[in-house]
């Protein structure tokens, strides 16, 4: 369950039915968590990397994957501009590209 806070300090619970602007919310945190974990990962993995030539192209790969990951989003989210639904569509694409890339960062500590 996610739980958020509102504006006015209730709790959403994320696994009921909801409005649009909870379910939005909902995503919004889903994708806070998400960019939390991936930025943990990838200081663990830039930490761990002692070459500077690798560290230095693990950076620029994480700024053109972040570039990719925003605009991609941005692009899935354009076809419903001015809908209710489209932080939805933005955050959940945010979310789940971000999972993603978490998992390939983490694949390089097993290599």
């Amino acid at each position: 369950m996610i739980a958020n806070k509102s504006e006015n300090n209730s709790e959403i619970d994320c696994d009921t039915s909801l409005t649009q602007m909870e379910i939005n919310m909902c995503a919004m945190s889903e994708f806070s968590k998400a960019d939390l974990r991936l930025n943990e990962v990838y200081q663990e993995l830039k930490t761990s990397n002692v070459n500077i030539d690798g560290k230095t192209l693990l950076i620029n790969a994480q700024l053109a994957w972040i570039q990719f990951r925003d605009s991609n989003c941005e692009y899935a989210a354009e076809r419903y501009q001015g809908g209710s639904i489209q932080p939805y569509i933005y955050y959940s694409c945010l979310t789940r590209l971000t999972q993603e890339r978490i998992g390939h960062l983490e694949s390089y500590f097993a290599a």
